[in-house]
Formats: structure tokens, C-alpha cells, sequence
């Protein structure tokens, strides 16, 4: 508290800085009210200027990929130089910058100037889908490098110091984990079964972990039923493995398809089986748009010359020269397309080799890459059952691991396989798609248990009668089903 001497003080202070022809009685009042109106204005300024502070004030630089500044003549022109450069790590191929992590959970390649490939180490933590910004040196590949950079035009070698080499270190795909099958060795003991998976992988790049991850993963449930290496065909990328879980038998060409099938064409019987998978990258023609990136459009198919397909595509509808014959007024049909390694086979020339094997019991033909369903009506026959992930319009997608935030499964195979082994391919989980309960888990069963958990933007299609349509959900107002409910793991 102040004392009276001190109040009256302060007081005549304020009525001092009065105008002096104010009458004393007045200048207690004018003095109040000036100091309600400074208030005021102040307050007014106030509310006025701290947002416009606040909006001028710098915040934090949000980091954006800009790999497209490295594409092109520009790339050329930084080899030998440090850059930065902000991209999304991926390792899942092999290891690369990204311009859009999303990419890479489409099985369609790569666009070339979207990625740039990583030699070198990384900070420790870094995982796939981070996105990173990284000081590297341009140079061109060396004989040092691994050999899927030996192609590149230029690769990205993070430029390490002293103060952080002491926390890098390369990082590792995760590995599926093997559960053993509790299928019945023998369910039919004078039957021969055959088995043929195909995973192209087009080249490094876009060979992604997860088609070795899948076609090890069927791979090593068919040897615990039963097969063996002898009847099983592992036609895989480059040939190489990846690591020593399963053995491959023929790289991912033409000509060891056509190998392939002559040798099961000679060796099958009437009563032998034969089951089919492939998972990789696909082509054909998106009805409509894929996401914001991808519109409608051909999307590595190729134009039906021999008019079997039934696709009937008005060029007009579309707006798209779609045979490139300078009009837009055709109408036309679509051959889907199955990668290769450095090479693609379409839906007919696929067709043309499966149906070489006229001796047969049963075939069971399951198909992961984009616009599998495609290949069904090429693929008909009888006492044949014919899955895909998606149908004859859309691409398939992967399957993002929330534990590592990264695709090291697609969508539909993964819980194909799960439906099939009793267990999630990765963790172990128990899973239950034996909907009949008579102990065994059927294609027809497994088909739903992976369509009914699928939840990519593709619509997986099925057919067991031998003849058109396929559909989405068999035994729902359709025939199909019967087949398919009689056929298990062994064949």
C-alpha cells in the first residue's frame, strides 16, 4: 500500500498533464477518460499486429522430395559434385530415393526419373517410407558397387563425417518368418503334384521384397505338404535368390516359361495336378483413374490383334488415341500383360504355354500382379480354378506392414497365404478360413478369406466353371465354387 502524501502526489502528477485551460473540476475526468480511450486504441493495435506477426514470423522448413531436379541433363551435370536431396527411403527392391512413397505399393514399374539409387550407408533408424534428407556425392557406378548399379547413369553415395560414421549402418529388410504347415502330407497317394511360381521383377529396381517374400512363402508350404524340388519350378527374377530359403530353378524369360511348360507338357498324367502362381508387376489398360498421378489409360498393355478379347474400349469414351493410329474413334480390345525379367509375356502367349499340358487332373492358377483378371478368360478350361487379386481393369496393391512401415507383402496374397498356412505369413498370428470345418482349407475358402480381408482398391475375381464370366464372390448368385471347394493343399 502507498501512503496518502504519496496517492496525493501521483494524483496531481496526472491532472498536471492536463491541458492547462482546463477548469481544475474538469481535468480529473478528461485525465480518465484519456486513459480509457489509450486502452482502447492500444488493445485495437494489438489484436491487429500479433497476427501479422505471427504470419510473418519464419517457421520450421518443411522438407518436400526433389528428386525431379535430378533427372535428366541434370543428373549429368552433377556427376562428380555434392548435392542435397530429399526423397523417401525405400529398400524394399533395392536401396533408393523416391519421389512418392505410395509408389511403390502399385505393382506397376517405376517411372525412371521417380527414384535414384543409394550406395553407401545410412543413419541408424532410418526405415522405409522416412522420408530423409541426405547430403550425397553424384558419381558414376563403380566396379565396387553392387551390380545392380551398373547400368545406372549415376548413383547417390551419402557423404559421411567423422562425427556421424560412428552411427551408420546399413539397413535390412525384414525376413518373413517360416511356419510349418499342418496340411496331411499325402491326401492322394497315385497323383503327381506340380507346382510353377513365376515372380519377373522387370530389374532391380522394381523387383520388390515382397515377390521373393510371397513365392518363398508358398514355395516352403508346398515343400512341408509334400512336393518336391523336383516338381516344383521356382521361375524367378534375374535367377539369383535371395537368400537360401528357396531354390530357383530358371530366371524370368520367355523362353524358360516356354522351358517350363514343354517338360510339364511331357511329365503329366491324367491325374496329376498342377498349381500356378504369380506375383509381379502386370500390365494392362485402367478403366479408370488409379489415384491422382495415374488417370485412365494404358498402363503397360498391349492392343488385342487377334480379337479375342471382348474388352470393346471406345477411344471416344476415353479421349485417348489408345493404338496410336493418330484418330480417336476406334474401338477396340485389350491384351493384359505379365512382367518378365527385362521382358513381358501377354495374356495369349501365357495361355498359349499353360494349354500345352493336355494330360492333366486338375490346374489351379492364382495371379497377384496388376490386371489379373485379364488373364482368366484366356485361361479357361476345364476343371481349372483361376484366381485373381484384381479385375481385368485395375491394378493390384501391396500390403504395408505397420511394424516397419514397409510392403513386404501384397494385399491379396498376403491373406491368401495366411488363409492357406493357418498363421499370417509374418508374424505367425493364428488364422482361421476353414468356414466348411473339415479340418482342411480349400482354394475356394482360401479365395474368400483373402477377399473378404482384402481392403486395396481391387476387386479380386475368380472362375471355376470353365467358361465366362468370372465373378467376385463365388456361390452368390453364380455357379462357382464347386470346384474350387474340392481342391486343397497338396493338389
Amino acid at each position: 500500500m502507498i501512503g496518502a502524501a504519496e496517492a496525493q502526489g501521483q494524483a496531481t502528477a496526472r491532472v498536471a498533464l492536463c491541458p492547462a485551460w482546463m477548469p481544475p473540476y474538469a481535468k480529473g475526468a478528461w485525465c480518465q477518460m484519456k486513459r480509457v480511450w489509450t486502452t482502447v486504441v492500444v488493445g485495437l493495435l494489438w489484436t491487429m499486429l500479433v497476427p501479422l506477426a505471427a504470419q510473418q514470423a519464419p517457421g520450421p522448413t518443411l522438407l518436400r522430395p526433389n528428386l525431379s531436379r535430378l533427372a535428366g541433363p541434370r543428373l549429368l551435370e552433377l556427376i562428380g559434385r555434392q548435392t542435397t536431396v530429399v526423397g523417401y527411403y525405400y529398400d524394399g527392391s533395392v536401396p533408393m530415393l523416391l519421389d512418392d512413397y505410395s509408389r511403390v505399393a502399385l505393382n506397376l514399374p517405376l517411372p525412371p526419373d521417380s527414384y535414384q539409387l543409394l550406395v553407401g550407408r545410412l543413419p541408424v533408424g532410418v526405415r522405409s517410407g522416412d522420408l530423409v534428407q541426405l547430403r550425397v556425392l553424384v558419381r558414376r557406378p563403380t566396379g565396387a558397387d553392387p551390380p545392380h548399379t551398373q547400368g545406372a547413369t549415376a548413383v547417390l553415395e551419402p557423404v559421411l563425417t567423422p562425427a556421424t560414421a560412428s552411427r551408420l549402418a546399413l539397413s535390412t529388410p525384414p525376413q518373413p518368418v517360416r511356419r510349418l504347415s499342418r496340411y496331411p502330407i499325402i491326401r492322394y497317394v497315385l497323383r503327381l503334384r506340380y507346382a510353377v511360381l513365376i515372380a519377373g521383377g522387370i530389374n532391380a529396381a522394381n523387383n520388390h521384397v515382397r515377390y521373393w517374400n510371397e513365392t518363398k512363402c508358398l514355395y516352403q508350404l508346398l515343400k512341408d505338404a509334400g512336393y518336391t524340388d523336383a516338381n516344383i519350378y521356382v521361375v524367378y527374377a534375374d535367377g539369383v535368390a535371395r537368400d537360401a530359403g528357396m531354390t530357383v530353378d530358371f530366371s524370368a524369360t520367355k523362353a524358360n516359361l516356354a522351358t517350363v511348360f514343354n517338360a510339364l507338357a511331357e511329365q503329366m498324367r491324367d491325374g496329376d495336378t498342377l498349381l500356378i502362381m504369380s506375383t509381379d508387376h502386370g500390365g494392362g489398360f485402367a478403366r479408370a483413374p488409379i489415384d491422382a498421378a495415374h488417370p485412365a489409360g494404358m498402363y503397360g498393355g498391349v492392343v488385342d490383334t487377334s480379337g479375342d478379347e471382348a474388352d470393346a474400349l471406345s477411344e471416344a469414351t476415353y479421349n485417348l488415341d489408345i493404338n496410336g493410329d493418330g484418330d480417336k474413334t476406334d474401338t477396340l480390345g485389350i491384351d493384359e500383360t505379365l512382367n518378365l525379367w527385362g521382358e513381358k509375356i501377354t495374356d495369349d502367349e501365357f495361355a498359349t504355354e499353360v494349354n500345352k499340358i493336355t494330360h492333366y487332373h486338375r490346374i489351379v492358377v492364382q495371379m497377384e500382379q496388376c490386371f489379373s483378371g485379364g488373364f482368366i478368360s484366356d485361361l479357361l478350361g476345364p476343371r481349372r480354378v483361376i484366381m485373381s487379386a484384381a479385375n481385368e481393369g485395375q491394378p493390384s496393391w501391396a500390403r504395408k506392414d505397420p511394424a516397419t512401415n514397409s510392403y513386404t507383402y501384397d494385399m491379396f496374397e498376403y491373406h491368401f497365404l495366411a488363409a492357406l498356412r493357418g498363421t499370417t505369413p509374418d508374424t505367425g498370428d493364428s488364422v482361421t478360413a476353414d468356414t466348411s470345418g473339415d479340418g482342411f482349407v480349400s482354394m475356394l475358402e482360401a479365395y474368400q478369406y483373402a477377399r473378404t480381408h482384402d481392403t486395396a482398391a481391387e476387386e479380386p475375381w475368380y472362375n471355376d466353371l470353365g467358361a465366362p464370366p468370372p465373378v467376385n464372390n463365388p456361390g452368390t448368385g453364380n455357379a462357382h465354387g464347386v470346384l474350387g471347394a474340392t481342391c486343397f493343399i497338396p493338389l
